[in-house]
C-alpha cells in the first residue's frame, strides 16, 4: 500500500523542482541537440534525394475494397486476408499501404506501409516469424522487413498486434501464405491436422 505524503504541497514542490531540475540539465539540452541536429541532417538529405512526405488526410486512404465474408477490405490485401483467416489468425484492420510513397529503410515512411492489425499480439508474431520463413533467407528483411506494435485489447485484456511492412511485400507474402495452406491441407489428407 503506498504512503500517503504527511506534507502534499511540500512533496509536490519537491516533484516541481525536481523537474525543474531535470528540464535545465545538460544531458537534456544534449539530447534535444542531438535530436534536432539529426533531424535537420535526415531532412536536407531526403531534399537531396527528392523524397517528400506527405502528410495524410484523416479518414479512408481510398484503395479499393472487396468483400470477404461480408467483411470490406483492401483488395490488395484481400487474398491474403482470406488465407490468414481461414488459418486462424485474426484480424481487425488492415491496409494495402501506399507503395508509391514508401521508402525503405526510411523512418517516417511506415506511415505509408502495408498494416495488419491482429486480435492477439501473439497471431501477430506467429505471422512475423512465418512470414520471415516463407519468404526464404534472401528475402527476408527486403524493403524494410516487418515492424509490430503492441495495442491493448477492445473489451479483453488480450493485447493486440499491429503489424506493418513494406506494401512491395504484399504479392510475395500473397503467394507464401497460399502455397502454405495448399501443403497444408494436403498434409492434413494424408496425415490428420497439422498446425499453423
Amino acid at each position: 500500500m503506498l504512503k500517503r505524503p504527511s506534507d502534499p504541497a511540500g512533496e509536490l514542490a519537491r516533484v516541481k523542482l525536481d523537474l525543474a531540475r531535470w528540464k535545465r540539465s545538460s544531458a537534456v539540452r544534449d539530447a534535444f541537440r542531438r535530436g534536432w541536429r539529426g533531424g535537420y541532417a535526415l531532412g536536407r538529405k531526403d531534399e537531396r534525394d527528392g523524397v517528400t512526405i506527405r502528410e495524410r488526410k484523416p479518414g479512408f486512404a481510398g484503395h479499393p475494397q472487396v468483400g470477404i465474408y461480408g467483411i470490406d477490405v483492401d483488395e490488395g490485401l484481400a487474398p491474403l486476408l482470406s488465407v490468414l483467416w481461414r488459418l486462424g489468425l485474426e484480424t481487425q484492420y488492415s491496409c494495402q499501404g501506399h507503395p508509391e510513397e514508401f521508402v525503405p529503410h526510411h523512418p517516417n515512411s511506415w506511415a505509408a506501409s502495408a498494416q495488419i492489425f491482429f486480435t492477439d499480439a501473439e497471431k501477430g508474431l506467429k505471422f512475423i516469424r512465418k512470414s520471415m520463413e516463407l519468404l526464404e533467407p534472401h528475402a527476408r528483411f527486403h524493403e524494410g522487413g516487418f515492424q509490430m506494435q503492441v495495442a491493448d485489447g477492445i473489451d479483453t485484456h488480450v493485447p493486440r498486434g499491429d503489424v506493418r511492412f513494406a506494401p512491395t511485400l504484399i504479392a510475395p507474402l500473397i503467394d507464401a501464405w497460399t502455397e502454405f495452406e495448399r501443403q497444408l491441407a494436403e498434409r492434413d489428407r494424408a496425415d490428420g491436422p497439422v498446425e499453423a
